[in-house]
């Protein structure tokens, strides 16, 4: 390939006359620099594309046309049919001649490739005792890691908070929880403000009138190119503030309707993808989107939405879990004839490793906050697992699969204008690990901080009660990066991090009912949601309730310890307050500690 690439460097005008002694040092020079990168470029393919598509088709997400039977050729002719047919149904790209492609080349608009990708739907409801027919979805993408062109690209999709947030909006207000999809969302998104052409995919689109020469015109966002979920995300942005709703000041794709300091309407997106509640008096605004938007199929009371089931019970208890993804997770195949659990991983455990624990990862963030710990230790071991960190992991992956039917739930019972937030925090000290990148080590003596944020009755912070109803909207576990010289500092550190994401839920949920000063809006957010800490750590509990804050040896931590005071001392509209200026704790406080 060197050869031939200098070869036809020799050959250019002006180049070719030269001695044999230029053309030498022409074939040394390349040699020595693209056998390198030719060899670079090799290995990256196969470590990062190649694997990554391998891994896909293993778990049945990428169907290669050519290595199927017949009849599934069959299904999938029929299913690039149909998505040609919803690309001329929503005029998503205009065909145009070689002629016209080269002119508006040479002004330098872009040309990139296609291509199919096919799935089977079907493939995830898949089990040891239930194999549906096949389900075949054709979908005609760009080539969108091959743009050259930049520019903005993110989209915000709705949090796992706010979809909590929604969860319990819904259930506490009696309301049914629905969703829906935007039926080929990104042909509805904003019209391209930049021209692009795309080459026709390998084989030819199924149309008689179209000419193996001919290419495409895009008009609209389409999948694959970097910027096609921004233009879907904008559109949808668009539609909904100009509806009326209000975009959450926090959770920047959670939309929010409120009348007279009350939330009435809730509405959360993930790119094509809706989830929603609302009043039945407000039914008419979900009603107007639908007339701009053209949703696919709508489903409420027992539906998956972003990888997760939800079930809402006849009185509005909603269970949110990953059972279908639980399910299909699998154990990793352990080399046998190994004892020593500090053995290393060999690298094709340490592949099924990380996928494992990828998975791991996204189910408890999804739903199971009682794997979090768990989960956070096997991928504090990612970069080096051992055999005893394979064998962990296999016995998480068999906990989870037995208790697939557990997750969160939303009971009815809270009054959603009347709402409290108790923000839960624990820590361990120096028993945890962290790898360092920089020096590919271990190192030891990390604690761990946890948290859980919770919904609760805004007359609970009066009572010293046992018990109370409440709504999980948040939690952790993770490892806390400072190393922390004594327990009191790790509770310290980890329960500052947990206020100030409770802070962030209050700000959220204030937002929501209409009533937040944007300009202060942590102040604001304080004087109308009490929110309540607890912690076990009588060392950092004495130290926020004193009026005097002791001397601390540990500068970082007396800054943390006077920052967090600042708040448990506020008065309700109050800026922070200085506990220096007080005898004792006002009567009424925004926050306070347990």
């Amino acid at each position: 390939d060197v050869n031939a690439y200098v070869c036809s460097l020799a050959m250019e005008p002006g180049v070719a006359g030269r001695s044999a002694r230029y053309y030498q040092e022409y074939r040394d020079f390349f040699a020595e620099r693209l056998c390198d990168a030719y060899r670079e470029a090799r290995a990256y393919l196969a470590t990062k594309k190649a694997l990554k598509k391998t891994a896909l088709e293993k778990r049945g997400k990428l169907l290669r046309y050519e290595r199927m039977s017949p009849e599934h050729q069959a299904l999938m002719d029929a299913a690039r049919v149909k998505e040609w047919e919803n690309y001329k149904n929503f005029k998503a790209v205009k065909v145009i001649s070689r002629e016209e492609t080269e002119a508006l080349r040479a002004r330098g608009v872009e040309v990139i490739p296609t291509q199919w990708i096919e799935v089977d739907k079907n493939e995830g409801l898949r089990t040891a005792t239930y194999n549906p027919e096949p389900k075949m979805k054709a979908r005609l993408v760009a080539r969108g890691d091959l743009e050259q062109g930049y520019g903005r690209t993110d989209s915000p999709t709705v949090d796992n908070e706010a979809v909590f947030l929604l969860c319990s909006f819904a259930a506490s207000n009696g309301l049914k929880l629905r969703c829906g999809d935007l039926d080929h969302g990104y042909f509805q998104g904003e019209e391209l403000s930049r021209q692009l052409i795309l080459a026709q995919p390998r084989g030819g689109l199924p149309d008689p009138s179209i000419r193996p020469d001919d290419y495409l015109l895009a008009r609209v966002p389409i999948y694959g190119t970097k910027d096609a979920g921004r233009g879907l995300w904008q559109r949808i942005r668009k539609l909904l503030v100009k509806l009326g709703l209000q975009e959450n000041f926090v959770f920047t794709a959670l939309y929010t309707y409120s009348k007279d300091g009350k939330t009435v309407l809730m509405l959360g997106t993930h790119v094509d993808d809706l989830l929603w509640a609302c009043f039945p008096e407000y039914e008419y605004l979900i009603d107007e989107i639908r007339t701009h938007l053209k949703l696919g199929k709508e489903e409420s009371e027992k539906f998956r939405y972003c990888g997760k089931e939800f079930e809402q019970d006849p009185d509005g208890t909603i269970r949110v879990t990953c059972r279908a993804t639980t399910d299909r997770l699998k154990p990793i195949a352990i080399t046998g004839g190994r004892t020593r659990a500090d053995t290393q991983a060999t690298s094709a455990e340490h592949e099924q490793y990380m996928s494992v624990v990828g998975s791991l990862a996204w189910v408890s963030r999804s739903c199971r906050p009682d794997i979090a710990y768990r989960v956070s230790v096997l991928q504090s071991a990612a970069k080096q697992p051992s055999l005893e960190h394979l064998r962990e992991a296999n016995r998480v992956v068999s906990y989870v699969r037995a208790t697939s039917d557990r997750g969160v739930t939303f009971r009815p019972g809270l009054d959603w204008n009347q709402l409290a937030v108790f923000v839960v925090g624990d820590a361990s000290h120096a028993g945890e690990i962290e790898y360092l990148d920089n020096q590919g080590v271990y190192e030891p003596f990390r604690s761990q901080g946890g948290r859980l944020i919770f919904l609760a009755p805004a007359g609970s912070k009066e009572l010293c009660v046992e018990e109370s109803q409440v709504h999980l909207v948040a939690f952790s576990s993770t490892i806390i990066r400072r190393v922390c010289r004594s327990t009191v500092q790790a509770e310290t550190y980890n329960l500052q991090g947990c206020v100030e994401y409770g802070d962030l839920i209050r700000t959220a949920l204030v937002d929501a009912r209409g009533t937040l000063d944007r300009a202060r809006w942590e102040d604001s957010a304080a004087s109308q949601v009490h929110m309540q800490w607890f912690t076990d750590c009588r060392s950092a509990f004495d130290a926020l309730q004193k009026p005097v804050q002791a001397k601390m040896q540990d500068k970082r931590l007396g800054i943390e310890v006077a920052s967090m005071r600042q708040s448990l001392w506020r008065a309700p509209g109050a800026g922070r307050c200085d506990p220096r200026g007080l005898d004792d704790r006002p009567q009424e406080t925004t926050d306070t500690v347990r």
